[in-house]
């Protein structure tokens, strides 16, 4: 029995960029005609060993419209066919467009092993996408994982593009335990354990491996690189399959999730990448293959910001508003207004006002509301109608039976009725009834000398302050009486409490505070803003004089001259010039930009120019002036003894002699002086006239030093642009 810890076999890490699985896909049109959709078959081609390093192959289609299908296959021990390629899933009836194709290999312990994505265009045409985006069009079939051009059969390979291989020989395995197969112009590379110790196994990544771990060279104690794939302990675990690396950042392939941690010898446990971009008008997604996706919308709801629009909505990935907010509240004891920022403002005036109140006069808006006013006099001065007043219809003055008096005295105590002083009592004398002295000349009782009489309620007085609102009133009482025959009558006073309306009357001085800053500006170059500060306004509430805080407003100015208000633009560089010679190659060259700052409550733009260096390229043998030539930027004489005729022709001890007709040659000693000067190979040194000079014999063009020519006219033969 093995130990529970030491694998039959050597793990192996999940090989990327080797090419170690690799996934097609056939598309082709419907098998029933009562379907309209397309079927697809998925084939696996893979060097892992089944049976032995996995087991199971899980394919899923998800369409991009929707819902998804799974196909799980289990494989057969040591089955060859997955070298050539074997078929892993078919799927039927698939809605036209675009969908993810996932491939997950597991281990036989069901742990899984590697997955790999894909992209399909199913069309009923055409497999996995191709040509690829911005790519070659005449590429525009896929074949075991590239593209290529649609004629690419077995028969026909010269159109399936370059191979890796187009033999077993051309792939060439890193171990003797390896065998090497060349399936489809791709090297697939083959553990054989026959070829190692019988104790041993190979693995086609590090060779014939012993019992407890594979033949390597460790670099560490732990595996230490989680993602490499290299085998960092020589333990036979590479990568999540070891235990160090549990807990350990990996990457699991799918570009829309991360995080990914190894645990139980998988790369798992990622969470979903955020694509959103905090704009509501764009519909963020997510695709494994390619990542994170952001599409404009053109409609639905949103917020531009701006509290005096509504109407909000998405157009072409941008919030719009539309309209103006309504900020009317229907108080007309508050000023309405909008701020684009802060939204309805309402600030409170002092504006005339009508409390609904009919028996109250002269209302006027305090605190954003309207408060009453004085109270209105329904005193109509006749005291035979009893004054009232209703808040809903005002003063009424209804007719009363109270006593009166019609100045008569003989006619008895009056009483009204009608509204006037109409019912008498009658004789009030027992005897004889004095109408002048308004007298009984005689008298038995009181009674005989008429009823007690009461004068008008004075005035309500007596206050104590400006919001008090209890006081008294008085009226005066005749009280007849008889005494000896005679009726005498005294006047007494009586008095009782009354009330005033004092609620929301200003009881002292309106003090008012500080202006605060300009605020409230509509742009960066808007000059007019406004400012407030408070209002205590002493007002009576309750009987006590209160202080009632509010504030107020008005309008203010800054000055904005020369704030920038906007983004600097530039045109396009204009053309290199101004050079200082012929052989000058650094000039300058200009662009207009033109700037933006307020001006007058506005943003103003202004343009001007910049500058900046430029070079241009002056050809060696370039003309500069009469018998003169440019140089690598510099301006030379013809008989310049360091550019004699050409740029890169020295005459060294020297000298650059005219052989006539404005040609020039350098005085020499021997032939190898004129090729180590740059003649060219094949020079001679001679003499057609007294002095010796250079004399260049090379046939190709360009041979003289520097680029120049060899020029052969009739007498010596001369190097010259």
């Amino acid at each position: 029995m093995r130990r529970s810890d030491q694998p039959l076999f050597p793990l192996r890490a999940l090989r990327w960029a080797s090419a170690a699985l690799i996934v097609s896909g056939a598309l082709s049109g419907a098998a029933s005609c009562k379907s309209s959709g397309v079927s697809l078959s998925v084939d696996l081609r893979t060097d892992y060993l089944p049976g032995r390093e996995f087991a199971t192959v899980r394919t899923e289609v998800i369409p991009d419209g929707g819902g998804s299908m799974l196909s799980e296959q289990a494989v057969k021990p040591n089955d060859p066919g997955f070298v050539e390629g074997s078929r892993v899933a078919d799927f039927g009836d698939l809605p036209k467009g675009d969908a993810l194709v996932k491939v997950k290999v597991f281990s036989p312990e069901g742990e899984p092993l590697v997955e790999r994505f894909a992209r399909v265009a199913i069309n009923g045409d055409s497999g996995v996408v191709c040509p690829a985006p911005g790519g070659d069009t005449s590429l525009n079939t896929c074949d075991r994982g590239k593209c290529v051009r649609a004629e690419c059969t077995p028969s026909t390979p010269q159109y399936c593009g370059e191979p890796e291989c187009s033999g077993d020989t051309d792939c060439h395995p890193d171990f003797e335990c390896v065998s090497s197969r060349c399936v489809g112009g791709t090297c697939l590379f083959l553990p054989v354990d026959s070829k190692c110790d019988p104790k041993q196994t190979c693995d086609a990544t590090v060779g014939c491996t012993p019992p407890l771990g594979p033949a390597c060279t460790p670099t560490g104690s732990t595996e230490t690189n989680c993602t490499d794939g290299k085998d960092d302990d020589c333990d036979g675990r590479v990568d999540c399959i070891d235990t160090d690396c549990d807990g350990k950042t990996c990457e699991d392939g799918d570009l829309c999730t991360e995080g990914e941690t190894c645990s139980k010898a998988a790369c798992s446990g990622g969470t979903a990448k955020t694509c959103d971009d905090k704009n509501d008008c764009t519909a963020d997604a997510c695709d494994p293959v390619t990542g994170c996706k952001v599409a404009p919308l053109d409609s639905g709801s949103c917020d531009d910001g701006d509290a005096c629009t509504d109407g909000d909505h998405c157009a072409e990935g941008k919030c719009v508003g539309s309209g103006s907010t309504k900020c009317d509240d229907g108080n007309p004891c508050t000023d309405d207004t909008c701020d684009a920022a802060g939204g309805c403002k309402h600030v409170n005036n002092t504006a005339t006002c009508d409390d609904g109140d009919a028996c109250t006069t002269g209302d006027v808006c305090a605190g954003g509301t309207c408060k009453a006013g004085t109270a209105k006099s329904c005193d109509d001065g006749n005291a035979c109608t009893d004054d009232s007043c209703d808040p809903a219809t005002g003063c009424k003055n209804a007719n009363n039976t109270a006593p009166c008096n019609d100045d008569v005295f003989c006619n008895g105590a009056d009483t009204c009725a009608s509204g006037a002083c109409t019912v008498h009592a009658g004789n009030p004398c027992g005897t004889i009834c004095d109408e002048p002295s308004k007298k009984c000349l005689s008298c038995l009782s009181a009674t005989d000398c008429g009823p007690v009489t009461y004068g008008a309620w004075s005035a309500c007085t007596g206050f104590t302050g400006t919001c008090d609102s209890s006081g008294t009133r008085s009226r005066t009482v005749t009280t007849p009486s008889c005494a000896g025959g005679t009726c005498s009558y005294a006047t007494s006073t009586e008095t009782e409490a009354c009330a005033r309306v004092t609620e929301g009357t200003v009881c002292g001085t309106v003090a008012y505070g500080v202006w605060g800053a300009c605020g409230g500006f509509a742009s960066t170059c808007d000059t007019t803003g406004t400012q407030s500060r408070s209002v205590t306004t002493p007002t009576c509430k309750s009987d006590v004089c209160t202080n009632v805080v509010t504030t107020g407003s008005q309008a203010c100015t800054r000055s904005t001259t020369g704030v920038t208000c906007g983004t600097t633009t530039y045109g396009a560089w204009g053309s290199c010039g101004g050079f200082a010679s012929a052989c000058d190659t650094t000039g300058t060259q200009s662009r207009s930009r033109t700037t933006y700052a307020c001006s007058g409550g506005t943003c103003a733009a202004s343009t001007g120019s910049v500058s900046q260096s430029c070079t241009r390229t002056v050809a060696n043998g370039t003309s500069c002036g009469t018998n003169s030539y440019c140089c690598s930027g510099g301006c030379y004489a013809k008989n310049s003894a360091a550019h004699c005729s050409s740029c890169g022709i020295s005459c060294g001890t020297g000298s650059c002699v005219s052989i006539g007709s404005g040609h020039y040659s350098c005085t020499c000693s021997s032939n190898q002086q004129c090729i180590d000067r740059g003649f060219g190979s094949g020079a001679t040194c001679w003499s057609p006239s007294g002095t010796t000079v250079c004399n260049c014999q090379c046939t190709t063009a360009n041979c003289c030093a520097g680029g120049a020519d060899c020029y052969k006219p009739s007498g010596i033969n001369y190097c010259s642009y």
